[in-house]
């Protein structure tokens, strides 16, 4: 069985006082992985910016962006739609290596 879903997402942020510059980065696009893919995202900003999008290190899709003119309120929204099926794969235990016992030596 599979099934879409609409996925909105609204931050805001009220200022006391007019801010003269904000920096940001947003990590709000679902990622594309085994039992889910992501149809249509994207990103309304208030003060209207436009964002740069990238991917770190981990894979993430991230937005950044900088307003720069005085604000009072940020606001960020997230839409996206997502279609989702059963996995491919059963998921195996994850390997560690790295953290296996070393051999006892002494005592």
């Amino acid at each position: 069985m599979t099934w879409r879903i609409a996925v909105k997402h609204r931050t805001s942020y009220r200022y006391a006082e007019p801010v003269r510059a904000s920096h940001n980065e947003v990590r709000l696009t679902p990622p594309t992985v085994d039992g889910q893919r992501t149809l249509q995202a994207a990103l309304a900003i208030t003060p209207a910016v436009r964002p740069l999008r990238y991917v770190d290190y981990w894979g993430t899709t991230v937005d950044s962006f900088d307003v720069d003119v005085p604000h009072t309120e940020l606001v960020v929204l997230a839409t996206s739609t997502v279609d989702t099926m059963a996995a491919r794969t059963a998921m195996s235990k994850p390997r560690h290596r790295g953290l296996q016992r070393a051999p006892r030596t002494g005592r």
